[in-house]
């Protein structure tokens, strides 16, 4: 267990799982996180969801790892120079609050992973918090949108950021 973790909880119930979660020190993922009331309908939304995904990773990884039957998360491996114990996706894989057995993991940029993603299933709940230059969240966006079950959520984190806003001003325009 690292430092920064807290014991997983003994039944993991929702109420333990996201107490755990909230726990956690605010300096827990130095790459900056969510605020822990999204992190909290995230976990509500995807509760009994069959599959669910995300681009970047941190506490929302622990609650949809335990919220969903399975998760997959796109994520970079720790960049040279970075301190390989604090960066996000380390602290993630080493938490004891990591549903390891719902959880896999798919490491590399996302520009990389995603085209060559085998999409055998539709999702639920897609959390796209990967990286924010143009034209990174559209990409993502462009590979999720089809495996999108109907009715599921797409969830788009910064959108003070302009890339990113741009994206969703014009998603907002689109019927679809």
């Amino acid at each position: 267990m690292t430092t920064f973790d807290t014991p997983a909880p003994a039944a993991a119930s929702p109420a333990n799982v996201m107490e755990s979660i909230r726990s956690l020190p605010a300096g827990w993922n130095p790459d900056g996180s969510l605020n822990i009331q999204v992190i909290e309908r995230l976990f509500q939304y995807a509760q009994g969801a069959s599959d669910t995904a995300e681009t970047g990773c941190g506490r929302s990884t622990l609650a949809l790892s335990h919220a969903s039957k399975r998760h997959v998360v796109f994520a970079c491996e720790v960049p040279d120079g970075r301190d390989s114990e604090t960066h996000s996706l380390n602290r993630v894989r080493k938490s004891d609050l990591l549903n390891r057995d719902r959880c896999e993991f798919v490491i590399g940029p996302t520009q990389e992973t995603l085209p060559h993603f085998q999409f055998d299933r539709e999702f639920d709940l897609v959390l796209i918090d990967g990286p924010h230059g143009y034209p990174f969240p559209d990409l993502e966006y462009y590979y999720f949108y089809p495996h999108i079950k109907s009715g599921g959520w797409l969830v788009v984190d910064d959108i003070q950021i302009p890339t990113v806003a741009n994206m969703v001003d014009v998603l907002k325009a689109d019927d679809m």
